[in-house]
C-alpha cells in the first residue's frame, strides 16, 4: 500500500469496512519511514478523525516523525502547533503516556512548554511532575506522593534517570525528606550503591548520618572528614576495615587520597591494619602515610606485618633521617637493626652464562619435573647418586625431607648427595668438603628477603641457629645474609610473646590460674 492509498483509506467512513481499512492504513503509515507519513497522520489528527487516539499513537511511533520534528520546516512547526494548541486533558495525558514510553526529546520539550501535568494516577503522574520541575511550578508532589519508604525508594531511582529534568526533580524531593534516621539510612544506602554526587551533597549539606557506625565511618572517610572519623574513637581500626570492605573501587581510591593527604598517623595505621585483611588494597599506602606523618612508633608497630625487603627500606629511612621512636624498647630495636643494616653492605651477583647448546641446567630440569611424593621416595632409595640427589632436592623444597634426613645425607659417600644436603641442611658443616661453597651461593639471601617479620618462637629459634651457621661461613654473601637476619631478628625479639600460665602449686593440676595475654618482649623474659 502506498502512502497516498493509505491517506485515502484513513478517511474511509464506509459502514463496517471503513474501520478495518482505517486500521490497515494506520499500520502502514506508522511503519513507513517517510516523513510524509507523519504529515498525513497529523492532517488526520487535525481534522478530528474518529480514530484520533489511534492516529496519535501511530503518529508518535512513526519512524519518520524523528526526522521531521527536529527540522525547522513548516510541517514540523504545524505538528507542534497543533499538539501545543490542544486543550483536551485527555490528549495531554495521552502525550505524556507516549512520552513516558518513548522519551522522544521533542515531545518532552513540547510538554514542558505546555506545562500541564498528567492528570491520572500512578507513575506517569509522578514522572510528569518531575519533568515539569514540580518545585519551581508550585506542584504539590509531596501531598500526592507522601513520604513513605516505597515512594522514597522510587525517587532515589529517579535520581539516576537519564533525563536531567527528572533527576533534578527527584533530588528536590529527596532533599525534602525529614532529617530523621529512617530516611537518612535509606539515602546513605543509595549513595553507597550509586555514588551519586547529588545525593552525596544532600547528605553533607543536611548533616545526614546513618545508624550504622561502619557506614558512618565510610561516609567520613570518602568525603575527607578526618576529624569526624577520629571522633568515632576507632582505636582498633575495625570500623575502618568494615568501611573499606563495603567501599567500591572508586570509593577506595578516594579514601587512598584522603589517607595520603591527611598525613595522619592514626588514619595511616588503621589503613595499614585494614589492608592486611582485605584483598585488593594497596598495603604500601598505609606504610607511606605513616612515613609522611612522621610516626616512628607506628612504623615499628607496622614492621611486624612486613617482609624483610620492606623492613630494610624502613632501616634505610631511619639511617638517613636520624629519627627514632619515642618508646625506649622500640628505639632500641631500631638501633640494633641499624647496626646490622650498616654491616650488610651491597654486592653484585653476576648472572651465569647459559649452558651449551643441547644441555640444560640440572636444577631447572629437576624443578620442572612433576614427581609425586612416592616417586621422590623412590629416587632417594635409588642406586643412582644423581637420582638420589634429585629426590633430596625436590623433597627438601617440598619439606617432605626433614632436617635430620638432610644431615644424614651430608656425610654420604657420593658428592651429589652432599651437594644437595649442603643446599638445604641448616647445620651441615662441610668446610673440609669441596661442596661447601654452595652454602654461600644457595639463594638463601633471596629466601630471606621474602620472609615475614612476624613469626612464632620456633621460627625465631631456627633463625638463631642459622645465624650460628652463617657466622662460621666465609665471604661477602654469608656476611650479608647474617647482617640481614640480624635486622629481622632485632624486630622479632621485640614482637615475640605469648601466654604465660602460673599455677599456685606449680603443678600440672588445673587449679587457680593467672593468665596474661599481653605480648611480652623476649628481652623481658628472665629466669
Amino acid at each position: 500500500m502506498t502512502i497516498n492509498q493509505a491517506a485515502a483509506k484513513l478517511q474511509d467512513k464506509t459502514f463496517l469496512l471503513g474501520g478495518f481499512r482505517r486500521k490497515e492504513a494506520l499500520k502502514c503509515l506508522a511503519e513507513n519511514p517517510d516523513p510524509k507519513a507523519a504529515e498525513i497522520l497529523i492532517d488526520a489528527f487535525d481534522k478530528s478523525n474518529p480514530d484520533e487516539k489511534s492516529i496519535l499513537d501511530a503518529l508518535f511511533s512513526a519512524p519518520g516523525i524523528n526526522d521531521l520534528m527536529p527540522c525547522n520546516n513548516p510541517d514540523a512547526r504545524r505538528i507542534r502547533d497543533v499538539l501545543f494548541s490542544t486543550s483536551s486533558q485527555k490528549w495531554i495525558d495521552r502525550m505524556w503516556h507516549i512520552w513516558a514510553g518513548s522519551r522522544q526529546e521533542w515531545l518532552g520539550n513540547l510538554l514542558v512548554k505546555k506545562g500541564i501535568a498528567f492528570k491520572g494516577e500512578g507513575q506517569e503522574r509522578v514522572v510528569s511532575m518531575l519533568k515539569l520541575g514540580w518545585k519551581s511550578r508550585g506542584l504539590d508532589i509531596i501531598t500526592e506522593t507522601p513520604f513513605t519508604k516505597k515512594n522514597a525508594s522510587e525517587m532515589l531511582c529517579f535520581a539516576a534517570d537519564k533525563d536531567k529534568a527528572i533527576q533534578a526533580g527527584a533530588i528536590d524531593y529527596i532533599a525534602s525528606l525529614p532529617v530523621k534516621q529512617e530516611w537518612n539510612d535509606i539515602i546513605v544506602d543509595e549513595w553507597i550503591r550509586s555514588e551519586s554526587p547529588s545525593i552525596e551533597k544532600i547528605i553533607i549539606d543536611q548533616g545526614r548520618l546513618p545508624s550504622s557506625p561502619a557506614r558512618e565511618a565510610l561516609l567520613f572517610l570518602v568525603t575527607g572528614r578526618v576529624k569526624a572519623y577520629k571522633e568515632m574513637k576507632d582505636e582498633d581500626g575495625l570500623l575502618f576495615m568494615e568501611a573499606l570492605a563495603m567501599a567500591s573501587q572508586s570509593m577506595r581510591q578516594r579514601i587512598n587520597t584522603v589517607v595520603q593527604e591527611s598525613k595522619d598517623s592514626l588514619l595511616a595505621g588503621a589503613y595499614l591494619k585494614a589492608s592486611k585483611g582485605i584483598k585488593g588494597l594497596d598495603s604500601d599506602l598505609g606504610l607511606r602515610a605513616l612515613m609522611a606523618s612522621g610516626n616512628e612508633d607506628g612504623l615499628v608497630d607496622a614492621a611486624e606485618k612486613l617482609d624483610t625487603s620492606k623492613l630494610l627500606e624502613l632501616c634505610e629511612r631511619w639511617a638517613k633521617n636520624g629519627r627514632r621512636p619515642n618508646d625506649r624498647k622500640k628505639a632500641g630495636a631500631v638501633e640494633r637493626a641499624l647496626a646490622a643494616y650498616k654491616r650488610a653492605g651491597t654486592f653484585e651477583v653476576e648472572e651465569a652464562s647459559p649452558p651449551p647448546d643441547g644441555m640444560q641446567d640440572i636444577f631447572q630440569a629437576w624443578s620442572s619435573s612433576k614427581l609425586k611424593d612416592e616417586d621422590i621416595k623412590k629416587d632417594i632409595g635409588s642406586d643412582d647418586p644423581f637420582l638420589r640427589a634429585r629426590g633430596i632436592f625436590l623433597g627438601g623444597r617440598k619439606g617432605t625431607v626433614d632436617q635430620k634426613a638432610l644431615l644424614s645425607k651430608a656425610g654420604g659417600k657420593d658428592w651429589p648427595e652432599r651437594f644437595i644436603a649442603a643446599l638445604f641442611a641448616i647445620d651441615a658443616s662441610l668446610k673440609s668438603d669441596h661442596c661447601h661453597w654452595v652454602k654461600a651461593c644457595s639463594g638463601f639471601d633471596a629466601e630471606l628477603l621474602s620472609a615475614k617479620v612476624e613469626c612464632g618462637p620456633d621460627e625465631y629459634e631456627r633463625c638463631e641457629t642459622i645465624k650460628e651457621t652463617l657466622r662460621k661461613g666465609n665471604g661477602p654473601v654469608a656476611a650479608r645474609s647474617l647482617a640481614i637476619l640480624d635486622v629481622v631478628q632485632s624486630f622479632r625479639a621485640l614482637f615475640i610473646g605469648g601466654m604465660i600460665i602460673v599455677r599456685a602449686d606449680d603443678s600440672g593440676k588445673m587449679g587457680d590460674v593467672s593468665l596474661t595475654k599481653e605480648k611480652i618482649s623476649r628481652d623481658e623474659l628472665s629466669f
